[in-house]
């Protein structure tokens, strides 16, 4: 079964001399089980996981992917699956243009 937090990114801006760069919510969910837990899981001079733990909460992530296996589950058992859309760069507009009737 297919883990919603793969396909849920965050883009981080380029900072420094690093160009932009996506961190799944999956990533995102680990790192913050690692710091949890008391262990940073790098060296002390690295803080991906510290910064990665930072950005999205953890509950709204836990949710999220109940949520998701749920809605799965539910479409199995009438014989379907559940799927994503592709993600498209320009998601606000490609959202509202979908509820906008076309015109006459």
């Amino acid at each position: 079964m297919l883990d919603i937090l793969d396909f849920v990114e965050v883009v981080v801006p380029p900072a420094f001399s690093c160009g932009e760069f996506e961190v799944s919510a999956a990533v995102i969910l680990e790192c913050q089980d690692f710091v949890a837990r008391g262990c940073p899981g790098v060296a002390p001079y690295e803080l991906a996981p510290l910064y990665f733990a930072s950005l999205m909460d953890h509950r709204s992530l836990v949710e999220l992917r109940s949520a998701w296996l749920r809605l799965s589950g539910e479409a199995a058992a009438h014989g379907e699956r559940a799927a994503l859309r592709p993600a498209t760069s320009n998601a606000a507009s490609d959202s509202s243009a979908e509820r906008t009737p076309p015109a006459a």
